[in-house]
């Protein structure tokens, strides 16, 4: 596979992964809303749902925004590197949920 198609299948995939993220963040502070009725405290965890919900969407915008690589890097550990720190980034915000 070509340097090119490489970036854009891992552009692909991380833009699924935080497209999935956002949804659920949505739908989760859909959920926090409707409750809101039956709860007066729920306006610190839907602020941080709505500010997770903010972080998510800022990686979706920066990754489709993101230049082409200038070099390759040989050997497979750069490439495990780049996709374990993509994907943590991903934990930061489940941890919030």
């Amino acid at each position: 596979m070509s340097a090119r198609g490489e970036d854009l299948l891992g552009k692909l995939l991380m833009i699924v992964a935080f497209f999935y993220l956002a949804i659920t963040q949505i739908i989760g502070l859909v959920f926090k809303l409707r409750a809101a009725a039956q709860d007066s405290s729920f306006i610190l965890p839907s602020a941080a749902q709505a500010l997770s919900l903010l972080f998510v969407l800022l990686m979706v915008v920066m990754t489709l925004r993101r230049s082409a690589p200038t070099s390759v890097a040989t050997g497979i550990e750069p490439r495990l590197a780049a996709i374990a720190g993509t994907f943590l980034l991903m934990v930061l915000v489940w941890l919030l949920m």
